[in-house]
């Protein structure tokens, strides 16, 4: 009996315990070579129930959701259908702001900075790519897309202030909660789900 409630607890954990299929970059290095679509090597992860996997493999899902876009021209923000899945390569940041916030918080600089670097690199300097915001699922939904894209305003200008990086190679998008990276079922999800996607897509 004590086994059995044993592989029961076991389980109940693991499942609401979920692995991101994708890593987070904080170099200048790693992030030119993801979006390059040169993935992280993390090399392999053994199961819990035996033999092994590889840890984040990344997972190119093609799906269509509802993103905040900014209009080139008249700078307005307006809803408009996105796909996923088709990206040349993509780069995920913990990139930190104030709580319900598009303010920046001084952590995040240093993070920033090696972003700054690697959009300078000659591999990608030339490269337009989209800066994507996305929140976790808690509130509404119009309004975690409205922080999500402001978020991603924030750290355009950061881009475009520090290191001189155009703002025309940079479109900003805002995601909210429609695309998670895992479940928001615990609160260690949620916080991987609050982050800043940078994106080389298709041209």
């Amino acid at each position: 009996m004590k086994k059995i409630t044993y592989l029961t607890l076991l389980f109940v954990f693991y499942s609401q315990t979920t692995v991101a299929s994708e890593p987070f970059y904080d170099n200048a290095a790693d992030i030119i070579k993801a979006l390059k679509g040169e993935k992280k090597n993390l090399g392999k992860k053994r199961s819990m129930f035996g033999g092994s996997k590889d840890k984040h493999r990344a997972l190119k899902r093609k799906k269509t959701v509802m993103v905040m876009r900014e209009d080139a021209i008249s700078g307005k923000n307006s809803k408009v259908a996105y796909t996923t899945g088709s990206e040349v390569g993509n780069a995920n940041m913990r990139i930190e702001f104030d709580s319900n916030s598009a303010r920046l918080r001084r952590s995040s600089h240093s993070l920033l900075n090696e972003l700054g670097k690697a959009l300078k690199d000659p591999a990608i300097k030339d490269k337009k790519l989209i800066i994507a915001g996305h929140t976790d699922n808690q509130g509404d939904n119009e309004y975690n897309m409205s922080l999500s894209i402001q978020r991603a305003h924030s750290v355009r200008h950061y881009l475009h202030k520090h290191y001189r990086i155009h703002k025309r190679r940079l479109e900003v998008l805002g995601f909210g909660e429609e695309n998670p990276l895992v479940n928001n079922n615990n609160h260690v999800n949620r916080q991987m789900n609050r982050r800043v996607e940078i994106i080389h897509a298709v041209q």
